[in-house]
């Protein structure tokens, strides 16, 4: 946007509910018009601001004001849009033609003027609405021509971030459908009618209304038919009966004799006084009529439109009267359930006889509900239960009795078992990997370091297995739950059905994730200077230290692992050990919280709409930046690509995947045992594309803002270049079938 320090604001022009207009000069020493917006612009809006602004700048008509462009500035500790644009010298219409007398010349010069100009906006590809036409809008300059001024509706979206209401529009002005939020074109063109009917009858808008309803007919009685006719067109209560804004300019060119003819016949009336003032009288009174036949038409139908409302409403409310009968019905039979499974498990009656007996009991009550029920279907609940009950039970019916029965009970206490058991999988996880880490120390500590950091981790690695005890009584107790709420509810296949819930629950106890840890350390990031398959970008060579240990994913994040976490698989090349691909940024950064969540770790992400914020000290799960990454994939080694020089050893690329990914693990991995880190998918990183410089750098991020993120390590699609360690791309935040993503952590 431009600065505000080339603009210097003179006198306030005008003042509206959201904004205040200056006379001002800028840097060339024009003077311009700046419209200064009340509503403070949060950062997130600015680029939206300057997408509409770019609109309104190609809005090249003589009778538009120029926008020269926009700028956001501080006023008492808020941050306001200014908007310039070019300065009309000239008198609202609104003030005027209180100062002075409109001949019907004119009034018709104005309307044709409006008319225009709106013709150019209606016309453009998208149409540009201007939703706010009235005569405080139209700017009449010296040399008469009529200039069109206050576009701060007239684009998508720009009557919220400019601070306008959501209804737009000026009471009195506004169309019908206006007043419902759905404006379109002609909109526009009814509030040039109403204006219309204001200058040729000087009645001002406001006096014409009737509730929301603009009783305009009888202020016109004495307008020739010809000029109510057109009114008639332009002023149509509905949208698509009337007038496009060419339709009506040129209609309205065709009525210049009209409004010679009136105002001769007024000279007339006034000098010579030759027409009868009876004949006038019945004149009036039998255009009057003419008015109101076809207001009462209008009526009609609207009268139409209302019963057809009140039906869909009198059907409503039967519905809801049908809903509370069957939800009677509903907790009777649900409660007579209940008493009966109490009784066929105390062995006092047959599971046979008791159904029988429940099925007796409802019959009459559900077959009249079924026969009663003209509108919509009959409570769920009521029918999956009646048909259970019923002799010779389907297959089917008994399925759909065992979902409702997992949803009901089960579900919720599955959800559990699951979070439990996936807590479970990362406190072995974790048990393990200090023990890599006990070990890495003891073989490159003195032993009096080596004893003081292990007592520590020691002490946290009892600590889990203590709590991995303790998980496994607790889904011990839960399972027992389970199966006594199925042994109580489910009355046939009870074996068949703890069978499948068993091997849902169990799926969920499996690894579906490895991670590695990688030693803190340095290295040279970026290309040598002699690789000839380098970009600019991958260079300079520079030298970059991480102080942490950290876990990195030793596979790119799986389909099944995606799926038992979002519960979805976006992925076009299916396969449960596939790594999950068209996944966005804001995907992965969701999915890192969301698993963090699920196995008891301190998300890393704040995620507030589109703005990402990471605690680089959280535990939980995040995307490695671009320093972690190379430092990880190039593992202490000198080779071009991931684990090897020879690129088919270790990379899934154009040349070998047959245009599809693969299973993860299948090809060799680096020194510090990492799969498919060239190859496969891309991996997204953390990081703003940036460029690099020579200065060493010490946990490096990357900037701090930007408008795409990085991904590395290339994919099946592209060739052999693309899979080097140094290789950056950039991508905007979007989905691929060749992008995904792999898992990092800090150590515990």
């Amino acid at each position: 946007m431009d600065s505000s320090n080339t603009i210097t604001l003179g006198i306030v022009l005008g003042e509206g509910a959201s904004a205040v207009t200056f006379k001002a000069l800028d840097d060339l020493g024009r003077t311009v018009c700046v419209k200064q917006y009340k509503t403070s612009v949060q950062v997130a809006d600015r680029d939206r601001i300057q997408r509409e602004i770019e609109v309104l700048k190609r809005l090249n008509h003589p009778q538009i004001p120029t926008v020269f462009g926009s700028y956001i500035d501080t006023v008492n500790g808020r941050d306001l849009l200014h908007v310039v644009q070019e300065f009309v010298d000239g008198e609202d219409l609104s003030s005027w033609s209180k100062s002075n007398r409109l001949e019907q010349s004119t009034v018709l010069e104005i309307l044709i003027d409006t008319l225009g100009v709106l013709g150019h906006l209606h016309t453009a590809q998208p149409p540009i609405l201007h939703r706010d036409i009235k005569p405080s809008n139209l700017m009449r300059r010296l040399d008469g021509r009529i200039v069109l001024i206050d576009f701060g509706q007239a684009v998508q979206d720009v009557h919220r971030t400019l601070g306008q209401t959501m209804v737009t529009g000026t009471i009195g002005y506004q169309a019908p459908e206006q007043i419902v939020g759905e404006a379109t074109p002609k909109s526009d063109v009814y509030s040039v009618g109403v204006i219309a009917v204001e200058l040729l009858t000087g009645t001002p808008a406001y006096k014409m209304l009737q509730g929301q309803t603009l009783r305009w007919e009888r202020h016109c009685r004495r307008l020739p038919l010809s000029v109510q006719e057109w009114l008639d067109a332009v002023l149509h209560p509905e949208g698509n009966e009337r007038y496009t804004s060419q339709q009506a300019c040129a209609h309205l060119k065709e009525l210049t004799d009209a409004f010679v003819s009136t105002a001769e016949e007024e000279g007339a009336h006034t000098t010579a006084s030759m027409i009868s003032s009876n004949f006038l009288e019945l004149l009036d009174d039998a255009i009057h009529d003419e008015s109101e036949s076809k207001r009462k038409q209008r009526e009609v139908e609207h009268r139409k439109r209302i019963s057809q409302e009140r039906e869909i409403d009198r059907r409503q409310q039967e519905e809801e009267q049908w809903k509370e009968s069957e939800s009677q019905l509903w907790s009777e039979m649900w409660s007579s359930w209940e008493r009966l499974l109490d009784t066929i498990a105390s062995g006092k009656v047959s599971r046979e006889k008791g159904l029988e007996i429940f099925n007796r009991a409802f019959r009459e009550r559900v077959e009249e509900c079924e026969r009663l029920r003209h509108w919509g279907d009959l409570h769920v609940d009521v029918v999956l239960l009646w048909n259970y009950t019923t002799s010779n039970t389907s297959l089917e019916v008994r399925r759909a009795y065992q979902r409702w029965i997992d949803i009901k009970f089960v579900h919720d206490k599955k959800e559990v078992q699951k979070t439990k058991r996936l807590r479970m999988v990362h406190l072995r996880r974790e048990v393990a990997m200090i023990g890599q880490q006990l070990e890495l120390q003891s073989s490159w500590q003195s032993w009096w370091q080596s004893m003081l950091t292990s007592t520590s981790l020691q002490q946290q690695q009892s600590e889990m297995k203590k709590e991995l005890v303790q998980l496994g009584s607790e889904l011990d107790a839960l399972w027992r739950e389970v199966e006594r709420i199925i042994r109580r509810y489910v009355l046939f296949d009870f074996e068949v059905y703890v069978r499948r819930i068993e091997g849902q629950i169990e799926g969920h106890g499996t690894d579906t994730h490895e991670m590695v840890l990688i030693p803190k350390g340095e290295f040279m990031m970026g290309a040598l200077e002699t690789d000839e398959a380098a970009e600019d970008y991958e260079k300079p060579r520079h030298r970059v230290m991480l102080t942490r240990d950290f876990l990195m994913g030793k596979y790119a994040v799986t389909q099944v692992l995606w799926e038992n976490v979002m519960g979805t698989n976006p992925s076009k090349f299916k396969g449960p050990n596939r790594p999950v691909e068209q996944v966005s940024w804001f995907d992965v950064v969701a999915f890192c919280n969301k698993l963090s969540e699920k196995e008891g770790l301190d998300p890393c992400y704040v995620i507030t709409g589109e703005r990402v914020e990471c605690n680089w000290n959280a535990k939980g799960y995040r995307l490695p930046t671009e320093a972690e990454w190379e430092y990880s994939a190039a593992a202490q080694e000198s080779y071009t690509y991931a684990g090897s020089n020879t690129i088919d050893d270790v990379a899934w690329y154009e040349d070998n995947s047959e245009s599809k990914t693969h299973s993860v693990g299948q090809k060799k991995p680096n020194g510090f045992g990492l799969y498919d880190m060239s190859g496969n998918v891309w991996e997204w990183c953390w990081d703003w594309k940036g460029s690099y410089s020579g200065e060493d750098h010490t946990d490096p991020r990357g900037p701090s803002s930007g408008s795409v993120r990085v991904r590395r390590g290339g994919c099946w699609y592209f060739h052999d270049k693309y899979a080097r360690i140094s290789f950056r791309r950039r991508d905007p935040a979007r989905r691929a079938t060749n992008l995904g993503f792999r898992l990092m952590r800090l150590a515990p």
